[in-house]
């Protein structure tokens, strides 16, 4: 699957991308006009996902912010790669992305892999990538309160994911420690 979003001139568009069954694909988002903005918050709440993000800064003082939240279940596998190209004419472009992945087991793998290809020399661009397994400490300390390991768990996942608001729905029925 390849998707492409085109953001014009002095457009700003925010794009929630969430990934709640395997599948494999690459969104584009093309910034072609001066002043174009887009923020991507991308979720991922299943694994055997293989995402390939790439957004496009082709016009001048374009901006771009990549949030990239993922939790990978028992077993589970997830590819994120989200790279960000500034072309040379794209100047006083500023751009960042971020990807955190939580662990669910010593099974679940992520790969994270945010990168820049910038041609620009007046930008502002940086990126972040972490991986991590569920904090022991902070579950022991949410059951110390009374709660189950399961419901101690799924406070933890949600308060790491920080879904936008109107898509708590998709944590409701989601069962990430089965």
């Amino acid at each position: 699957m390849m998707d492409e979003l085109i953001i014009s001139a002095n457009e700003k568009r925010d794009v929630v991308l969430i990934h709640d069954r395997p599948e494999s694909g690459q969104r584009v988002i093309r910034l072609v006009g001066p002043g174009a903005e887009v923020r991507v918050e991308e979720i991922f709440l299943s694994g055997d996902v293989t995402s390939n993000l790439v957004i496009v800064h082709d016009a001048m003082r374009t901006v771009s912010r990549v949030k990239t939240r993922g939790v990978v279940g028992k077993g589970q596998s997830v590819f994120a790669h989200a790279k960000v190209i500034i072309q040379k004419h794209a100047q006083l472009s500023d751009s960042f992305v971020s990807q955190k992945f939580m662990l669910l087991d010593k099974t679940s793998k992520a790969e994270a892999i945010p990168s820049l290809e910038i041609e620009a020399d007046e930008v502002k661009a940086s990126h972040a990538a972490t991986i991590s397994p569920l904090d022991q400490e902070k579950l022991f300390y949410v059951m110390a309160r009374g709660l189950s390991y399961v419901d101690a768990s799924k406070l933890l996942i949600e308060g790491f994911l920080e879904l936008p608001r109107n898509y708590e729905h998709f944590f409701a029925t989601w069962q990430p420690l089965k």
